[in-house]
């Protein structure tokens, strides 16, 4: 049987956009920990593949915070992306940021 599960896995993951799947797909659940000990991390998460996204322009579908020096994880998300899943790690929360 086909592994119809896939794991994503950055252990640098920030402001630049990176690609977790071209096509529509589900986020099932997520682990994200913030190595930072001063700031807090949110990572957006675009219902787009990459070539669509301009981080600090596009409008996140999901924004995720993470305590500095702590970690998030949630199981049974299932948030669906019509169009690709394109994630990135910026230290504000407004949609607009780009640091």
């Amino acid at each position: 049987m086909a592994d119809i599960y896939k794991a994503y896995r950055n252990l640098d993951l920030n402001a630049t956009k990176r690609e977790v799947k071209a096509t529509p797909g589900k986020l099932n659940g997520y682990f994200i920990s913030n190595a930072n000990a001063s700031a807090a991390a949110f990572v957006k998460f675009y219902d787009s593949a990459a070539a669509g996204v301009t981080v600090g322009t596009t409008t996140p579908k999901l924004t995720i915070r993470v305590p500095a020096a702590s970690a998030a994880n949630l199981a049974g998300a299932n948030v669906y992306f019509e169009a690709g899943i394109t994630i990135a790690s910026v230290t504000g929360v407004a949609d607009a940021d780009t640091t």
